[in-house]
């Protein structure tokens, strides 16, 4: 394969990139993978914001449940204490102190058509940063994340969630 440059790459189109990456990856070509991946991260056009403020929407409610794809336990630390700590999400900090005060759970699914197979109350939650691994071939757009505290239960959660991804929130009204 040919030295690729930066330059050389930024003139292809995107479906002449991906075939540079998928050979660079069959031939072990780090340099040109990560150099593709970048032209291309370039490239995606900028998502605008959602106008409507998800916090109006759901006033006087919290996510009860958390529930994450999270296949072979990616990211999962298990505590000699037997509580565990998820692998780091994208969640509102908002959403995570609301979790441990008003006891909401935490389920890990290997997929959204599969019940849990890791779930349990939520106890703390912490910052942490976002590791390249959980988003794919993409650089991560978040940098920091939230890594949930959970002592887990043996009840298996059906998955909840209407949003389309890796992660699904089921909602409960406050108590007034």
């Amino acid at each position: 394969m040919a030295q690729w440059t930066r330059e050389q790459i930024a003139r292809l189109s995107n479906d002449q990139i991906e075939t540079l990456r998928g050979n660079a990856e069959r031939l072990g070509r780090q340099e040109v993978i990560d150099l593709c991946d970048e032209e291309l991260y370039n490239r995606k056009p900028i998502r605008a914001k959602d106008t409507v403020n998800v916090r109006d929407d759901r006033r006087g409610q919290y996510v009860s449940e958390f529930h994450f794809v999270c296949p072979s336990e990616l990211g999962i630390t298990r505590n000699q204490d037997g509580t565990i700590w998820t692998g780091t999400w994208v969640v509102a900090e908002e959403h995570a102190e609301r979790a441990v005060r008003y006891g909401a759970f935490v389920s890990l699914h290997p997929s959204r058509a599969e019940p849990s197979y890791l779930q349990g109350r939520v106890t703390a939650w912490r910052k942490s940063p976002r590791q390249p691994r959980y988003s794919g071939q993409q650089r991560t757009q978040v940098e920091e994340g939230i890594d949930f505290l959970f002592e887990p239960s043996g009840s298996p959660l059906p998955w909840k969630g209407d949003a389309t991804g890796e992660k699904g929130y089921s909602w409960a009204s406050l108590a007034k």
